[in-house]
C-alpha cells in the first residue's frame, strides 16, 4: 500500500487536526492561568451535581481531571516521549536506504512508493511535529499533542510501509498508552480521533492501503468499528490507571500540604526534589524556588548550641550516605536571613529496588516547647515562691485518706502551730474551729468541697485563746476520668477586714445620717425649721432627751437658734439670753474658744450648763458649729441617764456640726445673693437710663428710687454744684420733710461738702453725734453717708443717704453708693457734653448759614437783618440793633433792629456820634476793634438801651480787614454772664456782616462806576468829535475802574482771610469738643476695666455702649478737623511722583490689606502738579474705601491713568458691592451715607475730603458704578 500517493488527503487531515489542537489548547492554556487546581476541582463537582447518580456517577469518577501532572513530572515524561518521537522519525527515514529502496530523485519519486526520498519524506513528517514538541516556549499542551500527532503519524506510516500487517495496527494501541503518560486530556482525544480517522476514514475509502488480508477489505466498516473497539478498550485502560495515579498523587500532595510537619525529600546528591508548604514557611523560602537547590543553599543544619558539624557529617547527610534513619530532639534550622529555630526530626532514607535514591527529611518546629518547658520551670519557681511567702495558708490534701500533702509556713503565723506536726484534717484543722462555726464548717467540707463551691468563714481559736476569724476556699482536682484526688486551698486571716466591716457598718449608718442632713439642708430655704429638723434626728439617733443648737451672728451677736425636750419653759428663757456676753457659761466659752468638742460623762460636777443642770441632765456633749475658721455656734445635747458616750458619737456630731455650718454659709449666701441681686438690678436699671436717656431729672428720679430699695434708708438727696456760683444747688431729694427741704435749700456750703470737693472721698457718719455739722447738712438722721458724684476726676455734686434708725453703713454699700454716684456724674457730663455739642453744630449751622447768604445776596439790609437775627438766636438776647457808617463816615446810622418797645428809642440811633460819644463799650470796639460786653448798671452811656430797660450789652465791631464799617448792639434785659466762646462767635458773626458791607459797597461803587462807564460810550458814539474832549475823562474813569478792580481783588482776599477765620474756627471749636468728650471716654473706659466681672452682662453691655458712642463721637470730630483743614493747612504745589505716593498709601494700609487679603495692582502713574500729603489723602480713601466696602470674595483694586490732553485722568477700580447711580452725587456730600455704622463703620466724610481735595487741586471727581458690580472713582489733575 502506498501512503503518500493514495492518502495525501489523510495527511492533510491530519495536519488540519493537528492546528484545531494548537488552538485549542491556547484556549485551555488561558483557563488554566486564570482557574487554579481548587478551582477545576469545583467545577467538577459543579458538573457532577448536574449528572444524574448511578452509573454516570461510577462513570465520572473515573475519568481524569487532566493536566494534574506537577512541572518536574511533566517535563521528564515529555523528554521521554519526544526522544520516542524522534527514534521513530529516524526510523522511517532509514527503512529506504536499509530496505534497498530506489534512490530516483525526482518530484515523482516524493510520493512513489518504493524510494528512498518518500521514505524521508514521510520521515520528515514525525520529525516535523517531533520539532515542534521541541519549542520550549510554547505551551505544554501544544508540545505534548505535537507528540501524540508525531507518533500517531508513525503508527499510520509503518502500517502503510509494511502493507497493512496486522501486526503493526498494535503500534496505534501501544502509541495510546505512552501518551496517556502526558495525562493530558486533550492530547489524549486528539490522537484517539486520529486513530478513527484514519481506520475509519481512510480503512473505509481505501481499504487496501490499511489491511492486508481479504476480509478486511471487503468488509472495511466491519473491521474498523472492531480496531475501534480494541483502540477504545486499550484508552479505557490508560485512562482509568492515569485517574488512579492522579488520585494517588493528588492524595499525597494533600497529605503533604496538609502536614503541620515540615517535610522535603533530597536525591543522593542532597538535592531538594520537593518541600511541603509548612517546610517552605518554616524556612522563609517559596518551594518552587527551593526544589532543584542543594540543601546548603536553603537551610543550615547545626548543633543546639550553633557549631557546625566540622569533623563528622551531619545525621541528615549521615542517612544519605549509609541509608540509615536518625531521629533528633533538639538541634537548629538556620534560615538564609540568618535566623534559627529549633527543630526535632527525623531522616528516613528512600529505597527504589534495594538502592538509596535519597531521604525524606520530617522536622517540627520546637520553639513553643521549649518556651513552654522555660516557662513550666519558671511556673514550679514561682509556686514555691508565692507559697511559702504568701500570707495566705495554701494547703493541699488527699480526700480519700484524710491526710495533708502540704501546709505553707504561713500556717504557723494564722493558727499559731507548726505545720509540720500537723497528722490529720480532723487534729490540725477542723479540731481548732470555734464551737459555734464547727457544725456548718463540717456540713460545708462534706457536700462542698469536691463540688468546688467551698468558700467559708469562720472562727477559730488559737493556743494562747485569742480567736481570730478565716476565710477558706478549697478547689477540687479532677484527674483524665473525671475524678477528685487532690483538693487545694487558701486559708487567710481576715479579722481586720471584720473589724473594719463592723466600722463599715458604723460608718455608713452615720453617712446616711449626715445624707439625710445634707438633703435636709439642700431642700429647704429657712434655716430654723432645717435646725428643728437635724435637732431631732441628732436626739433620736443617740438616744438623748434633750439639745439645743446655738448660732451668733458675726455682727451684733444676736442669737438664732432652736431647741428640743425642755420640760419648764422657763429654763428655756432663763436659757436664751442675750448672747453678746455669755461669759455666764464657761464651758460654752471654752468650746467657743479651742474649736473642740467637749464630752461631760458627769455633769453634775462641771461648771456651766446651767439650763441642762436645771433639767436634771446626767451627761452632755457640747460640739462647735465651725465653717473653715470661724465659729458659727455650737450644738449641746444631753441625756437625763448617765451614759457613756462612744467615739462614734462625738464624731457624728461634729460632722452635724459641720452640716449645720453649711446650713448657716448657705443661708447667709442666700441673703446676700439676694441682696447682690437686688443691687446689680438698680446698677442696670441706672447704667440703662444713662445710656438711654439725656434727661437729667428722669435719670436722678431714677437713681433716688434705687438707692432708696436697695439701702433701705429714709432720706436720699442729691445736690449739683453751680459752676457760675460754685454753690450747692438741691436738684432731687426723697424721703424729706417741707421744713427739711427748706434747710437743704438754704444749706449752699457746709465743711462736709467742702471737704468732699476737695478730697474726692466719701463722709460716712455712724454715729450723729459724732457727725460734726452733719445734723444740720441732714436733720433728724442718726447714721449719714455723703457720696461724690464724679464725672470724670472732678466732683460735680454730693448725694446723701441717711437714716433715722441707726443702721451702719457697711464698706460693700459705700461701694455699691459711690459707683451709683459716679454713673450718675457720667450721666450729667454726657447730658453736657450732647448739650454743648449741640449747640456748637447750632452756631456752626449759624456761621454756614450767615456766609452762604453774603455769597448768594446783593441786599445788604437783607443780609444785615439775617445776621442780626442769627445773633439775635445764637444769644437769647432781648434787643439788638446794627448800625453802619454812611458814606461820610461819620453817622452810624440803623441798618437792622429787632426788640424794641418804643419806636423812638429806634429813631434815636440816627443822631450823629451818640454811639461815639455815649457809649463808652461802643467807644471801646470801635477803638480796639474787639468785642466789649458793658454792663450798664455800672458802665454810662448807651441812653436808648437803658430806655429800653437793657442792663447787659453786647457791642461788636463789623470789621473789614482792619476798618471798622459798623457796630452790632445787642442786650439783656436781665444781667447776664457771657462765656468765651459766645463772645468769640459773635466777634466771627461781626467779622461776617463787616464783609458784606464791604462787599455792597464795592458792588454799588462797581455799579456806578460801570454805568458811568457806558453813559461816556454812548457820548463816545454820538460824536467822534467830542472823543478828545472825553479822552481824558475816559482815562480818569479808567483808572477809577483799575481802583474799583483793586479793591474788588482786595476785598476777596479779605473774604479768603474771612473763610480762613471761619474753618480755624471750626478747628477750635472741634479741638475744645474733643477735651471733655476724651475725659468721658476715658473714665468710662476705667469704669469698665474697674467694674469687669463685677456687674452683669447687660450692665457691661451699657458701659460698652457709652465707650462705643464716645469713640465714634471721637472719630466724627477728627474727621471734621481734617475736612475743616483742607485749603487752610496746605502746601504749594510742587511735582509729585504718583506711584511714590501710591507706595506709601498701601504700607498705610497694609494691615487692612492683610485682613481682607486684597490684591492691589497699578500701572504706569504719572508726576504731576500737587499737594504730596493731600495727594496720599486722596489714595488713602479711595483704596480704603474699595477695601471696607467689599462683597464675599478677596477685594481687588487697580489703579491707573492716562492722559487726556493738558489734564490726566486717574481711575481707581474695585469689585466691590456697588453704588447706585442714584447716590453718584449724594456720596460727595459731608455727613451722607449709604450703609449703617453696624454694617460699615466710618464717618461719611472721606469721599467729602476726596472731593475737595480733588477741587483744591483744580479737577473734578466723580463716580461710575452700578450695584454688585463693583465701583469706579476717576478724577481729574493738571498735567
Amino acid at each position: 500500500m502506498m501512503f503518500f500517493s493514495t492518502g495525501f488527503s489523510m495527511r492533510r487531515v491530519a495536519l488540519r487536526c493537528f492546528f484545531l489542537t494548537i488552538f485549542a489548547n491556547d484556549s485551555r492554556r488561558f483557563e488554566a492561568q486564570t482557574m487554579s487546581k481548587a478551582e477545576t476541582l469545583t467545577g467538577r463537582r459543579s458538573f457532577m451535581r448536574r449528572v444524574p447518580p448511578g452509573l454516570l456517577q461510577s462513570f465520572w469518577d473515573l475519568l481524569p481531571s487532566g493536566e494534574s501532572l506537577p512541572a518536574d513530572v511533566w517535563q521528564s515524561r515529555h523528554r521521554f516521549l519526544l526522544r520516542l518521537t524522534w527514534s521513530h522519525a529516524l526510523l522511517i527515514a532509514l527503512i529506504g536506504p536499509v530496505l534497498g529502496y530506489s534512490w530516483e530523485l525526482s518530484f515523482h519519486a516524493l510520493f512513489r512508493d518504493g524510494t528512498v526520498l518518500h521514505t524521508l519524506a514521510e520521515g520528515s513528517i514525525v520529525g516535523f511535529f517531533a520539532s515542534i514538541a521541541t519549542l520550549v516556549t510554547i505551551n505544554r499542551a501544544i508540545r505534548a499533542t505535537a507528540v501524540g500527532f508525531g507518533l500517531v503519524s508513525a503508527s499510520a506510516i509503518l502500517v502503510h510501509l509494511s502493507g497493512g500487517y496486522i501486526e503493526l495496527h498494535f503500534h496505534f494501541f501501544v502509541v495510546l498508552a505512552f501518551l496517556a503518560l502526558y495525562q493530558d486530556r486533550v492530547c489524549y482525544l486528539l490522537a484517539i480521533v486520529y486513530v478513527a480517522l484514519h481506520h475509519g476514514v481512510v480503512g473505509a475509502i481505501w481499504p487496501q492501503h490499511v489491511y492486508n488480508h481479504t476480509a478486511a477489505i471487503n468488509a472495511p466498516w466491519t473491521w474498523g468499528a472492531i480496531h475501534a473497539l480494541f483502540v477504545l478498550c486499550a484508552a479505557a485502560g490508560s485512562v482509568i490507571a492515569w485517574r488512579f495515579n492522579e488520585k494517588a498523587f493528588a492524595q499525597t500532595k494533600l497529605i503533604l500540604d496538609s502536614a503541620g510537619e515540615g517535610i522535603f525529600g533530597l536525591d543522593r546528591e542532597a538535592k531538594i526534589i520537593f518541600i511541603n508548604p509548612a517546610a517552605a514557611s518554616f524556612l522563609h523560602c517559596q518551594a518552587n524556588e527551593a526544589i532543584g537547590k542543594a540543601i546548603h543553599q536553603v537551610l543550615r543544619h547545626t548543633r543546639p548550641d550553633g557549631s557546625e558539624f566540622s569533623k563528622q557529617a551531619s545525621p541528615i547527610l549521615g542517612s544519605l550516605k549509609d541509608g540509615a534513619k536518625r531521629q533528633v530532639s533538639d538541634e537548629l534550622f538556620w534560615r538564609l536571613d540568618g535566623t534559627s529555630f529549633p527543630v526535632e526530626y527525623k531522616c528516613t532514607p528512600i529505597v527504589d529496588r534495594e538502592s538509596l535514591a535519597g531521604a525524606v527529611v520530617t522536622f517540627t518546629d520546637i520553639t513553643t516547647r521549649k518556651q513552654r518547658e522555660v516557662a513550666l520551670r519558671e511556673s514550679e519557681e514561682r509556686f514555691r515562691q508565692i507559697a511559702e511567702n504568701i500570707k495566705e495558708v495554701f494547703w493541699i490534701t488527699d480526700p480519700l485518706s484524710d491526710k495533708k500533702l502540704y501546709v505553707s509556713p504561713a500556717y504557723r503565723e494564722v493558727w499559731g502551730r507548726d505545720p509540720a506536726k500537723i497528722a490529720s484534717l480532723s487534729q490540725s484543722w477542723l479540731g481548732l474551729i470555734h464551737a459555734e462555726d464547727l457544725s456548718r464548717v463540717l456540713v460545708a467540707v462534706r457536700t462542698k468541697q469536691v463540688t468546688g463551691q467551698y468558700d467559708e468563714e469562720y472562727r477559730i481559736v488559737r493556743p494562747d485563746g485569742s480567736v481570730r476569724w478565716i476565710k477558706d476556699r478549697a478547689f477540687p482536682v479532677r484527674d483524665e476520668s473525671g475524678n477528685v484526688y487532690r483538693i487545694i486551698g487558701l486559708a487567710g486571716d481576715i479579722t481586720e477586714r471584720k473589724q473594719s466591716e463592723e466600722d463599715l457598718r458604723s460608718r455608713y449608718n452615720e453617712v446616711a445620717i449626715l445624707h439625710e442632713v445634707s438633703q435636709m439642708i439642700l431642700g429647704a430655704m429657712d434655716l430654723e425649721p432645717v435646725l428643728a429638723k437635724i435637732l431631732r434626728l441628732a436626739l433620736a439617733t443617740l438616744s438623748l432627751d434633750l439639745g439645743n443648737i446655738r448660732l451668733f451672728e458675726p455682727i451684733g451677736g444676736l442669737r438664732v437658734g432652736v431647741h428640743r425636750g425642755y420640760h419648764d419653759p422657763e429654763n428655756i428663757r432663763a436659757y436664751y439670753t442675750d448672747m453678746k456676753n455669755p461669759r455666764s457659761d464657761v464651758l460654752s466659752l471654752r468650746v467657743i474658744a479651742s474649736g473642740k468638742s467637749l464630752v461631760l460623762q458627769d455633769l453634775a460636777t462641771a461648771d456651766g450648763l446651767p439650763a441642762f443642770k436645771k433639767e436634771e441632765a446626767c451627761s452632755a456633749i457640747v460640739v462647735p458649729i465651725v465653717m473653715e475658721t470661724e465659729t458659727l455656734g455650737l450644738i449641746e445635747v444631753g441625756s437625763r441617764t448617765s451614759c457613756t458616750f462612744r467615739p462614734g458619737d462625738v464624731r457624728l456630731l461634729e460632722a452635724i456640726g459641720n452640716q449645720v455650718g453649711i446650713a448657716v454659709q448657705k443661708a447667709r449666701l442666700l441673703r446676700e445673693t439676694e441682696r447682690r441681686a437686688q443691687e446689680q438690678e438698680a446698677l442696670n436699671v441706672i447704667a440703662e437710663a444713662v445710656s438711654q436717656s439725656l434727661r437729667t431729672d428722669e435719670l436722678l428720679k431714677i437713681a433716688l428710687e434705687k438707692v432708696f430699695e436697695v439701702t433701705g434708708r429714709e432720706r436720699v438727696s442729691i445736690r449739683l454744684k453751680d459752676s457760675n456760683t460754685g454753690g450747692l444747688t438741691l436738684v432731687a431729694h426723697r424721703g424729706f420733710s417741707p421744713e427739711e427741704v427748706e434747710e437743704l435749700l438754704r444749706t449752699t456750703s457746709d465743711s462736709s461738702s467742702e471737704e468732699i470737693f476737695a478730697t474726692g472721698q466719701p463722709r460716712v457718719v455712724n454715729n450723729s453725734s459724732a457727725g460734726g455739722d452733719s445734723e444740720a447738712l441732714l436733720p433728724q438722721s442718726d447714721t449719714v453717708s455723703l457720696l461724690p458724684i464724679k464725672a470724670g476726676a472732678n466732683v460735680v455734686g454730693i448725694m446723701g443717704v441717711s437714716a433715722g434708725r441707726p443702721i451702719r453703713f457697711e464698706l460693700r454699700e459705700i461701694a455699691l453708693l459711690e459707683a451709683i454716684g459716679n454713673m450718675i456724674g457720667v450721666a450729667l457730663e454726657n447730658a453736657r457734653l450732647f448739650s454743648e455739642t449741640e449747640a456748637r453744630y447750632r452756631e456752626l449751622q449759624i456761621l454756614q448759614a450767615i456766609s452762604q447768604t453774603i455769597l448768594g445776596s446783593s441786599d445788604l439790609k437783607g443780609i444785615l437783618s439775617e445776621v442780626l437775627d442769627k445773633a439775635y438766636e445764637i444769644g437769647g438776647f432781648d434787643i439788638g440793633v446794627i448800625r453802619i457808617f454812611d458814606q461820610t463816615g461819620e453817622i452810624l446810622e440803623p441798618a437792622a433792629m429787632r426788640g424794641y418797645r418804643a419806636p423812638k428809642n429806634v429813631a434815636d440811633h440816627r443822631k450823629v456820634l451818640e454811639g461815639l460819644t455815649s457809649g463808652s463799650g461802643t467807644q471801646e470796639a470801635l477803638v480796639d476793634k474787639a468785642v466789649h460786653v458793658v454792663d450798664l448798671n455800672r458802665s454810662p452811656g448807651m441812653r436808648t438801651f437803658r430806655k429800653e430797660g437793657v442792663r447787659t450789652a453786647v457791642v461788636v465791631p463789623l470789621r473789614s480787614y482792619d476798618n471798622v464799617l459798623g457796630i452790632i448792639h445787642l442786650g439783656n434785659r436781665s444781667e447776664r454772664v457771657f462765656a468765651q466762646r459766645e463772645l468769640q462767635l459773635l466777634e466771627a458773626i461781626g467779622d461776617q456782616a463787616g464783609i458784606a458791607i464791604q462787599k455792597a459797597g464795592l458792588y454799588e461803587e462797581s455799579r456806578r462806576a460801570q454805568a458811568s462807564l457806558e453813559e461816556k460810550a454812548a457820548e463816545l458814539a454820538r460824536s467822534n468829535i467830542d472823543l478828545q474832549h472825553f479822552s481824558e475823562e475816559i482815562k480818569i474813569a479808567k483808572e477809577k475802574l483799575e481802583r474799583v478792580n483793586s479793591v474788588l481783588t482786595v476785598q476777596a482776599a479779605e473774604l479768603a482771610r474771612s473763610n480762613t477765620e471761619l474753618e480755624q474756627f471750626a478747628y477750635v471749636a472741634s479741638h475744645d469738643l474733643q477735651e471733655p468728650l476724651r475725659m468721658v471716654a476715658s473714665y468710662v473706659q476705667l469704669l469698665a476695666r474697674r467694674y469687669k466681672g463685677k456687674l452683669d452682662a447687660e450692665a457691661e453691655e451699657f458701659i460698652g455702649f457709652a465707650v462705643d458712642g464716645s469713640k465714634r463721637m471721637q472719630d466724627l470730630i477728627i474727621a471734621l478737623l481734617a475736612y475743616s483743614r483742607i485749603g487752610t493747612k496746605t502746601r504749594e504745589l510742587a511735582p509729585t511722583e504718583c506711584e511714590a505716593v501710591l507706595q506709601i498709601t498701601l504700607k498705610n494700609l497694609q494691615i487692612a490689606i492683610d485682613d481682607s487679603q486684597a490684591t492691589i495692582t497699578h500701572g504706569p502713574l504719572p508726576t504731576v502738579m500737587a499737594d504730596a500729603t493731600q495727594l496720599g489723602q486722596l489714595f488713602q480713601n479711595l483704596i480704603g474705601n474699595a477695601i471696607k466696602f467689599r462683597g464675599d470674595k478677596r477685594p481687588a483694586v487697580h489703579v491707573s491713568a492716562e492722559q487726556n490732553g493738558k489734564e490726566w485722568l486717574f481711575s481707581f477700580r474695585d469689585d466691590g458691592i456697588g453704588i447706585d447711580p442714584q447716590y453718584a452725587e449724594r456720596i460727595f456730600v459731608i455727613f451722607q451715607r449709604l450703609h449703617s455704622k453696624e454694617e460699615y463703620p466710618g464717618t461719611g466724610i472721606g469721599l467729602a475730603l476726596c472731593k475737595k481735595i480733588v477741587e483744591r487741586h483744580g479737577g473734578r471727581i466723580w463716580l461710575e458704578s452700578e450695584p454688585g458690580k463693583g465701583s469706579t472713582f476717576r478724577f481729574t489733575l493738571l498735567a
